[in-house]
């Protein structure tokens, strides 16, 4: 019978590397499902794709390979949902495994996202370095798609706003862009981009791309116009602002530009200067039943002050809409207005701007000085820790110099034994003052001197005095170091009670911080004195 059943036992072995076989490759084939699953979703549906890879949450388990892939398919759904890289760290592994594999077809993407991830954590120089190299490949690959997303980024790269703009470079990569896939965007910021360069060729690339924009009905058309006849305005060409932004060949302006549109359209009638169109737009803006912004509401007493000022004084309106609120008040109050009617109006208007310029007076003092306070108070940490590293520093240094002596004891060297002692005995009274210093600059150096000097106060909390025992240990390190060698026997109680010894604390001020009766207290002095060296004793009961 007993043989029997030992027959049994190694298929009961092998059944159980069966099942964990099953499960390994179970495991292995989720994974790799899920990857799958992800890389086709990653582009057209990334948030499908990162909630996917949601489910794997310890990626650290996974292989070298997977969390590689893993690592790219995260920071290329990032990428696709606009989302910024700062934080996807992974992605410089995942390039550095397909360095070493020499996969070419993952180290393109890894070198264009790792690009970006350098370059929301600002580091520009080595994310254009990054991107060419993927640039090198995509060329070599003919990857027309990959050559678009790469040449976008090292655009956005030298627009950084940290770096001198190289407008050449970023003209180079914008028309590299426009040459691959002419989109009505690339095409209008490809020609905002001349204009920034003082370059006529924006006045063809911008009406080419409203015209691109018009064709293919791009929502965005509305944006083109704005911005181009804003450019318009401010190179003082009013008249052809104003064709652009009174189409007669387009549909009605969306709801949401009309005031943009409206303001425009009044202020390049103020500049011509046609004064009644300015105010019948100025009029149709108000007339807008959409809810007010206070910029827009600025912006309209802003313009309707000037065309009240100039009907009345008949001042050149292109000189007086280069004044300030400031001076607009300045003149209010130097010339009476002549029109009575609109006397109480110009009083009220004058009184509104003068308090504004209050508030913002106001306004600009306070944040001044908060950011005098939030400055001295960095300063003063940052002086404090300065200290601290020095006083470290010099530990350090003692430290060294103490074991130096101590090693030369040991070995019997030529100096004489006395000399050694005595320079040991001066190495630790300066530790000791090092530590003290250390002490000194804590919040708890106040609260126990306070204790010190005043024996009616009550017992610490148990937080109160886990967070002083801390203290007193990070800051006195070394000299508890030290006390453990010299003097084995010492616990940790007693060595606690010996560095209250060196601050000078009373029996009652160790009672209230460590709990315990001063009968005890007296008691572990005694003890504390019979296991000290003499060097030791000498320093702690002088």
């Amino acid at each position: 019978m007993m043989h029997g059943k030992l027959k049994h036992i190694p298929l009961f072995f092998l059944f159980l590397i069966w099942t964990g076989g099953i499960i390994s490759c179970k495991q292995y084939t989720g994974n790799a499902l899920l990857f799958q699953q992800a890389d086709t979703l990653v582009y057209e549906y990334p948030d499908s794709a990162l909630q996917l890879l949601n489910q794997i949450i310890i990626p650290q388990n996974l292989s070298e390979a997977e969390r590689a892939h893993y690592a790219l398919l995260i920071g290329q759904g990032h990428y696709n949902t606009h989302r910024s890289l700062c934080e996807d760290s992974l992605l410089t592994n995942a390039l550095t495994y397909y360095e070493q594999q020499q996969d070419t077809s993952h180290l393109q993407t890894a070198y264009l996202l790792a690009g970006h991830y350098l370059y929301a954590n600002n580091q520009l120089k080595q994310a254009d370095s990054l991107m060419q190299k993927a640039l090198l490949l995509a060329r070599a690959r003919n990857d027309k798609q990959g050559m678009l997303q790469i040449y976008e980024g090292l655009a956005s790269v030298n627009l950084n706003h940290n770096v001198v703009f190289d407008y050449a470079k970023i003209q180079a990569y914008m028309r590299a862009c426009m040459e691959l896939e002419k989109t009505p965007q690339r095409i209008f910021y490809y020609g905002v981009m001349m204009g920034f360069s003082n370059n006529d060729s924006i006045h063809y690339y911008c009406p080419l791309a409203i015209q691109e924009a018009i064709r293919q009905k791009d929502p965005q058309l509305w944006n083109y116009l704005l911005n181009y006849a804003s450019y318009l305005t401010k190179q003082k060409k009013y008249k052809e602002a104003l064709k652009w932004l009174l189409p007669n060949d387009l549909p009605q302006v969306p709801d949401q530009y009309k005031r943009s549109f409206y303001l425009g359209i009044a202020r390049a009638y103020l500049f011509l200067p046609q004064i009644d169109s300015a105010q019948v737009w100025l009029q149709r803006t108000r007339a807008l039943p959409i809810a007010k912004d206070l910029a827009t509401e600025n912006a309209l007493i802003h313009l309707q002050g000037i065309i009240d000022y100039a009907l009345h004084k008949h001042v050149d309106v292109t000189y007086m809409f280069r004044f300030n609120d400031s001076i607009l008040v300045s003149i209010y109050n130097k010339d009476q207005v002549v029109n009575a009617k609109n006397e109480a109006k110009y009083n009220l208007e004058r009184q509104n701007l003068l308090l504004k310029l209050k508030y913002e007076r106001t306004f600009w003092w306070a944040l001044c000085c908060v950011i005098l306070i939030i400055g001295g108070a960095l300063y003063a940490d940052y002086r404090r820790k300065r200290t601290l590293l020095r006083l470290q520093q010099q530990l350090a240094q003692n430290r060294t110099a103490l074991m130096k002596l101590q090693s030369q004891m040991e070995e019997k060297a030529e100096t004489p034994v006395i000399d050694n002692k005595q320079e040991i005995h001066k190495l630790r009274l300066q530790k000791i003052e090092l530590c003290k210093k250390a002490f000194a600059k804590t919040t708890w150096s106040k609260q126990l001197a306070a204790l010190n000097c005043n024996p009616d106060s009550s017992a610490l909390s148990g937080q109160e005095s886990t967070e002083l025992a801390d203290t007193l240990t990070q800051c006195f390190v070394d000299v508890l170091i030290d006390l453990k060698q010299d003097s084995p026997k010492l616990n940790s109680a007693e060595l606690t009670h010996a560095i209250f010894i060196l601050l000078g604390c009373s029996n009652r001020t160790v009672s209230i911080c460590t709990f315990a009766a001063e009968s005890t207290i007296r008691t572990r002095k005694v003890r504390i004195k019979e296991k000290l060296s003499e060097d030791y004793q000498s320093i702690l009961f002088p």
